[in-house]
């Protein structure tokens, strides 16, 4: 047994032949085996090929001859066969040995010719080619981020492909620079008006300059800077949104979103305007309310206005009160909330408010229109009671109470004298004396 050719490197074709010479014509078949295994089965052909060498073509060949009835059969003697290595098998190392992220990181794929050659070498991660086939035996990562972790290999093969091979894995684990951040709203619910503060917290992992910045809907809402809060001083509905924040570094090499955060900013519902009781009547108590939705926060202030002025300044009171209404009451009545800083305020509608008068004012009447020395005088004073509040009446001439208060609404002179002329009135007092009313002057005329 021969082969072509004698020194045979990686990626060759080899032929091997069996010859043998016969006595008679006879049919043979011809088998060869590697290291007692059998390659090729028995055929007529004396030739034994392999197109593309790998080293585990190497071996102790023989091969055998059979006649046809197999009846007769003999081996060649053995024939050591050594394919020559083209190359070594490639070597993978990365540079450094631990990659942050944002690091330069640099693989090498180192291999030995045994024979000139052309090689050409390309790189894989989880199988998938990250580095197409080239002379160059580096790959690099300019900025390494959590995504180029992985299972690494490098191929190395002929310019025509005929041999190959692939290096051990590597495995390459990207060291997180800082954790993702958390982005947080404090207070937890923020209403119109209210202060609203977002933070973006990050756990670095290492020493290096953080810059953050927050978005809102996807638009900045502060630009890139140290500072780890985003503050509204007054709250707008229209400061409703998905937000998140963004930390990078420095050199912007490595950057990490948060989780979105949905802030509803919550409305303060127009105010309603309220009294009770419902019909007010004078000298009664009188308790305007002014609620709005939500609850109250503590940074809203109320105030009411009657006709347009002032009655109550803004506090924290959502009441205005008058301990004994009267007529000067009445009045078209709103209330208006605002936050403490004044940057939000709503108005209510307005409420109309009419004070029922307890009495009409009196109305002062004499007996006759001409008096007469020693004529009898009656006064009369009448009004009109919407209620059952006891009244009293006092009569009056020229500014003296002539009558003291009393139930009874006459004042009477038996027998007047010249003296009794002058310029009368009545008044008239509820009971506890809180709504008092006199009376329109009534000019009295004594005549001799």
């Amino acid at each position: 047994m021969e082969a072509s050719p004698k020194e045979v490197k990686e990626g060759a074709e080899m032929t091997l032949t069996c010859d043998t010479i016969s006595k008679y014509p006879i049919d043979l078949l011809i088998a060869f085996y590697r290291d007692g295994e059998m390659v090729q089965g028995l055929f007529p052909s004396n030739m034994y090929q392999i197109q593309s060498t790998g080293l585990k073509d190497s071996g102790d060949y023989t091969c055998e001859v059979r006649t046809s009835n197999y009846n007769v059969k003999k081996r060649s003697r053995v024939l050591h066969i050594q394919i020559q290595e083209l190359f070594s098998t490639p070597q993978m190392e990365a540079s450094p040995k631990k990659v942050t992220e944002g690091m330069k990181m640099t693989l090498t794929c180192d291999t030995i010719p045994k024979y000139p050659t052309i090689l050409l070498i390309a790189f894989y991660r989880e199988g998938e080619m990250v580095q197409k086939f080239n002379s160059s035996n580096m790959y690099q990562v300019q900025s390494a981020q959590l995504e180029n972790s992985g299972k690494y290999t490098c191929e190395v093969r002929t310019s025509n492909y005929d041999v190959k091979k692939r290096s051990r894995v590597l495995h390459i684990q990207i060291q997180e620079l800082f954790s993702t951040p958390q982005i947080e709203a404090s207070p937890k619910k923020v209403t119109e008006g209210m202060k609203m503060t977002l933070t973006c917290d990050t756990i670095p992992k290492y020493p290096t300059i953080l810059l953050i910045a927050f978005y809102r809907e996807g638009e900045m809402v502060q630009k890139f800077n140290s500072s780890n809060m985003y503050q509204v001083q007054s709250a707008r509905l229209e400061n409703s949104g998905k937000y998140t924040c963004e930390v990078r570094t420095s050199n912007y090499d490595v950057k990490r979103r948060s989780r979105v955060l949905h802030i509803q900013i919550q409305e303060f519902s127009t105010p309603q305007i309220k009294v009770s009781p419902q019909e007010v009547t004078e000298c009664a108590e009188m308790t305007l309310t002014c609620d709005t939705i939500p609850k109250y926060p503590t940074d809203l202030l109320i105030a009411f206005y009657r006709d347009g002025e002032m009655v109550q300044g803004f506090n924290s009171s959502n009441m205005y009160q008058v301990q004994s209404a009267r007529l000067g009451n009445s009045g078209n009545y709103i209330c208006e909330v605002r936050t403490s800083n004044h940057n939000v305020k709503k108005r209510s509608r307005v409420l109309h408010i009419q004070i029922q008068e307890l009495f009409s004012f009196p109305q002062i009447e004499a007996n006759v229109q001409k008096m007469t020395e020693g004529a009898e005088m009656t006064l009369t004073c009448d009004t009109f009671s919407r209620s059952l509040t006891d009244i009293i009446f006092a009569f009056y001439r020229d500014g003296e109470m002539v009558q003291g208060f009393n139930s009874s609404n006459k004042y009477q002179v038996q027998s007047v004298q010249l003296e009794n002329s002058g310029n009368y009135t009545c008044e008239v007092r509820a009971s506890n004396y809180n709504v008092k009313k006199r009376s329109s002057i009534l000019y009295i005329q004594i005549h001799g």
